[in-house]
């Protein structure tokens, strides 16, 4: 059940539930992580990032806006886990019909931005 607009000749603009979900999947059918198990680990993970904060992101301008982002992108898809028992997926980049990117939110970009920033971040100068 989804919705979708055009609106470029790459992106489509369509509302999913469950749109990288294939990926979780078992021989079955079913889905191997129940929503409490993710959910679960969501705020276990923001729990830890939170209490060794210091530690994996150290100081700097960018590990602060690595930091933020990573936090909104853990927190996004959480409320959406939370209060909708799933994430809605929106963007949807396409090239014709031979090429598909996976569906994915603004949530997730965040999260894979601060990731590529952190792996920049260790690149820098080192104190000991």
């Amino acid at each position: 059940c989804f919705r979708e607009k055009n609106l470029l000749l790459l992106l489509r603009f369509r509302i999913q539930d469950h749109c990288l979900l294939a990926a979780f999947r078992n021989e079955d059918g079913g889905v191997f992580l129940t929503l409490r198990a993710k959910n679960l680990f969501a705020a276990l993970a923001l729990a830890f990032l939170i209490w060794k904060r210091k530690a994996i992101f150290g100081d700097g301008r960018v590990a602060a806006v690595a930091e933020v982002l990573l936090y909104a992108g853990i927190v996004g898809n959480l409320i959406d886990r939370v209060f909708r028992g799933f994430v809605i997926d929106f963007f949807d980049f396409h090239w014709k019909s031979a090429y598909h990117f996976p569906c994915f939110n603004l949530a997730d970009t965040f999260i894979t931005v601060a990731a590529g920033l952190l792996i920049l971040c260790s690149f820098g100068k080192r104190t000991s």
